[in-house]
């Protein structure tokens, strides 16, 4: 999963950046680093990290949201 497909997905599933990191279980900083593609040290991010992807896909499955 590209960092453009995780921000388009976090964007159909919730409303605000906020409120992904809240219902995920992860920091606002780590939402906006999976979406910007740079981590907070400022180094290049290529993809989503396998597991992440993998959440997503299962929560696709489970509410009928596709990307």
């Amino acid at each position: 999963m590209t960092n453009n497909e995780f921000r388009l997905w976090r964007m159909r599933h919730f409303p605000s950046v906020y409120a992904a990191a809240k219902h995920l279980g992860m920091s606002r900083d780590t939402i906006d680093a999976y979406e910007s593609g740079i981590t907070r040290k400022g180094k290049p991010m290529r993809n989503i990290p396998r597991y992440i992807a993998m959440m997503c896909a299962y929560l696709d499955n489970v509410t009928g949201k596709k990307l």
